[in-house]
């Protein structure tokens, strides 16, 4: 299948939303940032109660960062974020081969102009499905994913899910 830009960030946006490690370190930086926007707001009204002129810029200071609290790791904001970094990746823009997808008896692989990457089923820990994208992840930093519109039928898309289960360890997650 022909792999676009479009896949990438369908790919990146899974990842970060429903992979375990990636949404709690994103929960851990909206709390942090949320935390020092409460502080410094806090700050802001003890200033402010000792008749201090600081206090209107630590109160600005503390919304702007409880503001940023509320925006980071939105869909959007991950959405923006993703589509900024692939859109300087010359990588895949220059990539004109299509992707080929293995499903082998022992392994999973890709081969992409030349650039092979395989690992065995075993090692596969977590995997999910959209509308549109089947992914296997073998950690949070290493996936792959196959777009549905790579099936010429719905007879292949079935075929492909049954080996997919069939080959899936027992103790992958379903994300």
């Amino acid at each position: 299948f022909k792999v676009d830009v479009e896949d990438w960030i369908a790919y990146s946006l899974f990842a970060i939303e429903r992979y375990p490690g990636v949404g709690a370190a994103q929960k851990r930086v909206r709390g942090l940032l949320f935390g020092t926007g409460l502080f410094v707001g806090f700050l802001g009204y003890v200033l402010f109660s000792l008749g201090s002129l600081w206090a209107f810029l630590a109160s600005i200071i503390g919304g702007g960062f409880v503001v940023a609290a509320l925006q980071y790791g939105t869909k959007k904001s991950n959405s923006d974020e993703v589509r900024k970094l692939f859109a300087a990746d010359r990588i895949v823009a220059t990539r004109t081969e299509p992707m080929i997808f293995t499903l082998g008896e022992h392994s999973v692989s890709t081969n992409w102009e030349g650039a092979v990457s395989a690992h065995l089923w075993r090692d596969i820990t977590h995997f999910g499905q959209t509308d549109d994208y089947t992914f296997f992840f073998r950690g949070a930093n290493h996936g792959y994913f196959v777009p549905h519109r790579a099936f010429a039928s719905a007879e292949e898309k079935a075929a492909f899910d049954q080996r997919v289960k069939e080959c899936m360890p027992a103790d992958a997650v379903r994300l």
